[in-house]
């Protein structure tokens, strides 16, 4: 700014009767130029080299690399990530294999996996989550059962196959109205009017049943399942049988002897019987199979 101007004398005299005009004269003060403020001053320049020398050095070193570092990341990183994403190709999707696991048993079982039944064998299972899974195997007519632990996924498709081999054993309970001597199988098995076989083979078996008093002999065919038992009643009905023979004889009942006629036996079981009769004098026997009938009397007479 101008410094102001001191002009209360520009016309002195003016007013006296001079006309003339007065030199003027003008006073211009020019403000000194302001120097300017260095980088640094030099006060300041020497507090800066007057830090330690290591402070100097990681200066001189940590700057450039951090430069160096920014133009890396933001120019030639940048530009290289964008070219690879430009010229990669999308990854290949491989489809996820998948594996099955077929579960097999002899005879038929029934499948469990982790407690849950899975139906009867044959099984196919795919798509377990992964992990360990229990796997089981039972049939009720069995007493071995298969259990076993498979991990999902499997590698490939897998098998898993078991033959049951131990049934469960059977048991015969006869029952009858007379005291009888029981076989099973040809093998005695006790005389009484009411026993329990156990530990029998589950499958087909001969049973006979013999009362000597009446000649009874009653034989039957039982199929026992594994595990269950099998109730069987025989009742004993009887009839009655008369021999007269001329001459007299010995008599002889499904091979067993009996008394000399004439002969009459009250109770007899029914069914089917070999006669035979012994006669002195007469070389040949008299054989005949006769036939009981319930609560009748059969009649054999003998002339000649």
């Amino acid at each position: 700014m101008a410094d102001q101007i001191d002009n209360s004398n520009a016309f002195e005299g003016e007013g006296k009767g001079d006309s003339r005009p007065k030199k003027v004269e003008w006073e211009i003060s020019v403000p000194e130029k302001t120097p300017r403020r260095s980088l640094f001053r030099r006060k300041e320049f020497k507090t800066l080299w007057k830090l330690k020398k290591w402070a100097r050095i990681a200066l001189v070193i940590i700057l450039p690399l951090c430069l160096m570092a920014m133009i890396k990341y933001f120019i030639i990183d940048k530009k290289s990530a964008g070219a690879l994403k430009s010229n990669q190709m999308p990854p290949k999707t491989v489809p996820e294999k998948k594996t099955a696991l077929f579960v097999m048993a002899t005879p038929e079982a029934n499948v469990y996996l982790n407690g849950a039944s899975r139906g009867k064998a044959p099984v196919k299972m795919e798509d377990l989550s992964v992990g360990k899974h229990k796997l089981e195997l039972k049939n009720p007519d069995f007493a071995d059962s298969l259990i076993a632990e498979i991990t999902w996924p499997l590698d490939k498709d897998d098998t898993i196959s078991y033959a049951f081999q131990t049934p469960k054993m059977s048991s015969l309970e006869v029952i009858t109205d007379r005291e009888t001597q029981v076989y099973v199988d040809k093998e005695f098995r006790g005389a009484i009017s009411s026993l329990l076989i156990q530990n029998l083979a589950p499958g087909k078996h001969q049973v006979l049943l013999r009362n000597s008093e009446i000649w009874g002999n009653w034989t039957t065919e039982t199929t026992l399942k594994p595990g269950k038992r099998v109730r069987l009643e025989h009742h004993w009905n009887t009839g009655s049988l008369s021999v007269n023979a001329e001459p007299w004889g010995t008599v002889f009942i499904d091979d067993k002897k009996t008394e000399a006629t004439p002969l009459f036996i009250e109770t007899i079981a029914v069914g089917r019987h070999k006669l035979r009769v012994v006669r002195e004098g007469i070389p040949e026997d008299y054989k005949e199979e006769i036939v009981i009938v319930k609560g009748e009397t059969t009649e054999v007479s003998i002339d000649n």
